[in-house]
């Protein structure tokens, strides 16, 4: 089994940023996105795990939520939290059926952090909001 890491770790992602995110566990983990609203509300957000070999034109595993049939808007001053390990989309971040934005995902690659070295791309329709990827270090 994996042992994990009391400290919980956070990198920020502005929208349409590439943002590096390093772990020291040596096993992988299932990381936690939140997606923000910002102050304005954000558009149809996407988070993506890309690898090296995916940056020079491979697909990348990703998460996105909401499109143009079916658009989600995360409100000003909220949070959806997508939950790797438990496979969740939630408003808020609170359980349960009423707060489940499951219905919204348009793509469900569920991915975890490697070891040392993972690279995530945050997008939104509108480039409004941001994203926070949280994640306990795991150790074989």
């Amino acid at each position: 089994g994996k042992d994990f890491s009391t400290r919980v770790n956070e990198v920020f992602i502005a929208p349409n940023q590439l943002k590096e995110v390093n772990t020291v566990g040596t096993a992988s983990t299932p990381p936690t996105i939140r997606i923000y609203g910002g102050s304005g509300g954000c558009l149809n957000p996407t988070i993506s795990l890309v690898s090296e070999e995916q940056r020079t034109g491979g697909a990348s595993a990703r998460i996105s939520l909401g499109n143009a049939a079916n658009p989600l808007i995360v409100p000003a001053n909220t949070f959806i939290e997508i939950n790797m390990s438990e496979r969740t989309v939630q408003f808020n971040g609170i359980p349960g059926v009423g707060n489940s934005y499951v219905r919204y995902l348009t793509d469900r690659q569920w991915f975890n952090l490697d070891p040392y070295y993972n690279m995530i791309y945050f997008e939104t329709d509108d480039n409004n909001g941001f994203a926070t990827v949280l994640w306990r270090d795991a150790y074989l």
